[in-house]
């Protein structure tokens, strides 16, 4: 038999296939409760990388298809290769504070509970300029942005719309020119308290 370790998101039946999404990877069973496919790493590692499949499903084709919350619709290609789509909009629905000037829109997606405790968000920042979004994410210039989390506040400078701020909760606060990251002023590089 099969033990089921991780919580269930969704079972269902196709053409005489159970597919079970669970809380971390998709597994494909045949009418003897064989598993002939489990998919649990899309080829990455780390953090980043962790599936988290919400439903799943197998097409006429036999291709598996699943709606993951980090990835968006993922196709797979193997039992550890997918390729994801991605719609044209931000990466994350959580919204925390926007800005907009001269048809650039910003967004942060925050994180603090009632009592301004951190969340650990890092969805990073996204930006809607000429009709495209796009996240600022991941190793950028000399930081790593996945490492500064929960940002709160977006300013965009009055005289250049071109050059954005974007505060954190604790991690500093970091500057984009022309919607690429330049510079994060920390503690480590600021004067004064």
């Amino acid at each position: 038999g099969v033990i089921l370790q991780n919580n269930i998101k969704e079972i269902r039946v196709v053409d005489n296939k159970l597919v079970i999404s669970m809380e971390w990877y998709v597994s494909v069973f045949d009418t003897n409760l064989n598993r002939i496919k489990i998919l649990y790493t899309y080829g990455y590692s780390g953090y980043a990388g962790e599936p988290r499949p919400q439903e799943a499903f197998i097409d006429q084709g036999n291709t598996l298809w699943i709606a993951d919350a980090r990835f968006g619709l993922v196709k797979a290609i193997d039992n550890q290769q997918v390729e994801p789509f991605y719609p044209n909009g931000p990466k994350t629905s959580s919204v925390f504070t926007m800005a907009v000037k001269e048809g650039k829109l910003w967004m942060v997606p925050g994180g603090v509970d009632g009592e301004w405790r951190n969340l650990l968000n890092t969805d990073g920042i996204s930006s809607l300029i000429n009709g495209s979004w796009s996240t600022i994410s991941g190793q950028q210039a000399s930081a790593s942005l996945d490492s500064i989390h929960d940002v709160l506040a977006v300013a965009i400078d009055p005289k250049n719309s071109s050059h954005v701020f974007a505060a954190s909760f604790r991690c500093g606060v970091l500057e984009f020119t022309n919607g690429s990251f330049t510079t994060l002023y920390n503690e480590v590089n600021t004067a004064g308290n």
